[in-house]
């Protein structure tokens, strides 16, 4: 081997003599040509996890949250809607009795009475006419409110609703509050209701309660001495059963009380205040 071989030991094996001064060939090849070592590809992977993970991390709470407030959103907006409706209904609240199906009368305000179909019931004005319709009827409406089982077809819609996504579930025990409402005041054999469902579910511990303002019979209906401030009374009834027990009094509704049981949220509990009305010998309004 020649001295000139010697001093160039790995020129004979490297096919680009540029690199041989610099030390860049390695068995025939440019070492500046070769991919990542494995190394360098499992710490590229590394950190791409991670910031992936941050970034999955980061993007499941806010769609959580989004989801959350949107709950709580439909959540207000359903408890506005149904304060809107209650509040038109029993802030008109009027003495007229109707005829029921059975020909049989009903006071003004029913209030979970033996026998009667719905938890409450009773006559509003402000029923609007229009003046271009040509079918004449009363300003005056029946209306009703009851809390269906979730599971009977009146509440078909509402489970619907509630278990979108969750059918292969059983239904939960609870109900939905509903309204109904009739076209005409004195009913006959095949009139029927319409329905308007109110709030999707409650719970069982859900109710409707009235406060009953009962006057002795001989203040009347105009108000009270303030000797005699102890013939007043201020009571929270079930059923209007309850007040016609006071023989010696006068009983007038004052308020309606409305607690509904829901899931996440708890007890909703709200009052509104009615008219004065005459829960036992209401007058008949024409």
């Amino acid at each position: 081997m020649s001295a000139k071989d010697s001093y160039y030991p790995i020129s004979i094996h490297c096919a680009d003599r540029s690199c041989i001064a610099d030390r860049s060939c390695i068995n025939g090849e440019n070492i500046r040509n070769r991919g990542f070592t494995l190394i360098e590809v499992l710490v590229a992977i590394a950190i791409t996890a991670v910031i992936s993970l941050g970034v999955f991390q980061v993007m499941t709470t806010v769609i959580d949250s989004k989801a959350a407030i949107d709950d709580k959103s439909r959540l207000f907006a359903d408890l506005q809607r149904l304060d809107f409706i209650f509040k038109r209904d029993v802030t008109q609240m009027i003495a007229r009795e109707v005829i029921d199906e059975s020909t049989q009368r009903l006071q003004s305000v029913v209030l979970d009475d033996d026998g009667s179909e719905y938890l409450l019931e009773f006559s509003r004005l402000g029923w609007q006419v229009s003046p271009v319709s040509e079918h004449r009827r009363s300003a005056i409406q029946r209306v009703a409110y009851h809390f269906e089982d979730f599971n009977a077809n009146a509440c078909k819609e509402a489970r619907e609703r509630v278990m979108l996504g969750r059918e292969d579930e059983k239904a939960p025990d609870g109900y939905c509050l509903i309204r109904y409402y009739w076209l005409v005041l004195d009913r006959v054999s095949d009139t029927e209701p319409l329905q308007q469902i109110l709030y999707d579910f409650v719970g069982p511990e859900s109710e409707i309660d009235m406060v009953v303002e009962l006057i002795s019979a001989k203040q009347g209906a105009e108000g009270l001495a303030e000797s005699d401030a102890k013939a007043q009374e201020l009571r929270t009834v079930k059923t209007t059963s309850d007040v016609r027990l006071n023989a010696d009094k006068t009983a007038y509704v004052r308020a309606l009380s409305v607690k509904l049981d829901i899931p996440g949220f708890g007890l909703f509990e709200r009052y509104w205040a009615t008219p004065k009305v005459e829960i036992t010998n209401a007058d008949i309004y024409l």
